[in-house]
């Protein structure tokens, strides 16, 4: 399923405002993860297929905008959640739970939306962020390591 034509405009977006950019795309890969997970537990596989793919297209778009060339460290650890993400949506349709694949998903990318709602806000003059980005990909990244340790704890060899 292809993202909806209102969000073809990205580059534009993230021109003059690339906070809100990158949160909108995150709304739009958790909304697909969360219609996935109903269409998983309704035995709905080409619906599951569906939004899991338009969850990767996200993703995906999350990834590229990413600034390697000036971004450091920061950009490295984007890089690692998003790729790891990824890889969970790719395991999707082959795993015994793919509802949880799709939660495990979501736990990655919900702070780091909310930080990106924290930092746009603030640039719009709108609020203070919660919490500081680097804090929360931090957090994120060792808790996606704390999830492949359990998985490949749980999986058969």
């Amino acid at each position: 399923m292809a993202l909806p034509a209102a969000h073809t405009n990205y580059g534009e977006m993230m021109e003059s405002r690339p906070g809100r950019a990158m949160v909108e795309l995150h709304d739009e890969a958790i909304t697909a993860l969360l219609a996935a997970i109903e269409a998983i537990g309704a035995h709905k596989i080409e619906e599951r297929f569906n939004e899991t793919a338009a969850a990767m297209q996200a993703v995906t778009a999350l990834y590229t905008m990413i600034d390697q060339t000036n971004g450091g460290e920061l950009a490295v650890n984007l890089g690692r959640i998003y790729h790891d993400v990824l890889a969970k949506l790719g395991r999707i349709s082959f795993d015994s739970d793919p509802a949880m694949l799709a939660r495990e998903s979501i736990d990655l990318l919900k702070p780091l939306r909310d930080a990106w709602d924290g930092l746009d806000r603030r640039e719009a003059g709108e609020e203070e962020p919660v919490a500081p980005v680097q804090k929360i990909i931090s957090g994120v990244k060792a808790s996606s390591e704390r999830s492949e340790v359990i998985r490949s704890e749980v999986s058969p060899a």
